[in-house]
């Protein structure tokens, strides 16, 4: 694992060097947030002191010396690995990489190895490519702005809302609450697709959860578990659902959604890839180990061999 410190210096590098042109727009800011939210090992207080490097502009000086500080963190090959592996995963994370961003990706690869001077242009170009290809896939996207950002971090919210508009379903909820909800039940949604099949017992699973918590009436629960189910299938989102319901809940919240998790999986035997995913997204809520292990023996004893 590496150094706590090396983990944090790393996420202000990524956040600081897209200020480096001095101009990065809202939706930019959001899009570097889900690149930065998805790095391993950041806590809830990481969270907040990285925050305020994602939200205002940096001093190019200030960036050349978290460079430095984070090459000083590297102190053998598993700081290297750590570092390529987190970068790397920004590359990689939704797909789109371009010819370009692997040749970068792979100059940055050989720098790390021999902690270069030059560092800091290769990261730099990488994360200006990242946000140019996001601020290009907006543009081509039809919809009106204010529905992009629910159709970009909120993907069963936006296909809900639609219904909503309709007439066809009402949730009598506030507005705040359906989308939390949203959030949470996309999550259900991905952490039961992670053995590529969601069943119908983990799709009743969820309905229940959905129900109990936020009082749905059946009908309001399926339609939003089919939903979740629907987005998994076709490839949800998972650092900008994360990081979504992160920013509007509790930890405690944060807690129980990941017990639930377990529910989920286990209506129809929790498979290891299951287990595995459930871990990831505890990580991307920023819970620790004891967390995990206490959502985890929310499972009765007797479905808990070989988890």
């Amino acid at each position: 694992m590496a150094d706590k410190r090396l983990t944090l210096q790393l996420a202000k590098l990524l956040a600081a060097i897209a200020w480096t042109d001095g101009q990065v727009t809202n939706s930019e800011i959001n899009f570097l947030k889900d690149l930065v939210f998805q790095i391993r090992g950041l806590s809830d207080s990481d969270w907040k002191e990285i925050e305020l490097y994602l939200d205002h502009p940096v001093e190019k000086g200030e960036v050349a010396t978290l460079l430095q500080e984070v090459t000083n963190a590297i102190r053998n090959e598993e700081d290297k690995t750590f570092v390529l592996t987190a970068i790397n995963n920004l590359v990689d994370r939704d797909g789109t990489a371009t010819e370009k961003e692997l040749q970068l990706l792979d100059e940055i690869q050989h720098q790390v190895q021999e902690r270069n001077p030059d560092l800091l242009d290769r990261f730099s170009g990488l994360i200006g490519l990242r946000l140019s290809g996001q601020k290009s896939r907006a543009a081509a996207n039809s919809l009106r702005e204010e529905r992009l950002s629910d159709f970009l971090k909120n993907e069963v919210y936006f296909q809900l809302s639609s219904k909503l508009a309709t007439g066809g379903v009402k949730v009598d909820l506030p507005e705040s609450e359906v989308r939390k909800l949203c959030l949470a039940a996309g999550l259900m949604a991905h952490a039961a697709f992670a053995d590529r099949d969601i069943s119908l017992r983990e799709t009743e699973a969820m309905k229940k959860a959905l129900q109990e918590i936020w009082g749905l009436a059946e009908n309001e629960s399926a339609l939003i578990a089919e939903i979740a189910s629907s987005r998994a299938v076709r490839g949800l989102d998972l650092f900008s659902t994360a990081r979504g319901f992160y920013q509007v809940s509790t930890h405690d919240e944060r807690k129980k959604l990941v017990a639930i998790l377990f529910q989920v999986a286990n209506a129809d035997k929790t498979s290891m890839e299951e287990i595995n995913e459930i871990k990831k997204i505890a990580d991307l809520l920023k819970l620790d180990r004891s967390d995990f292990i206490d959502a985890k023996l929310t499972v009765p004893a007797e479905d808990r061999e070989g988890m």
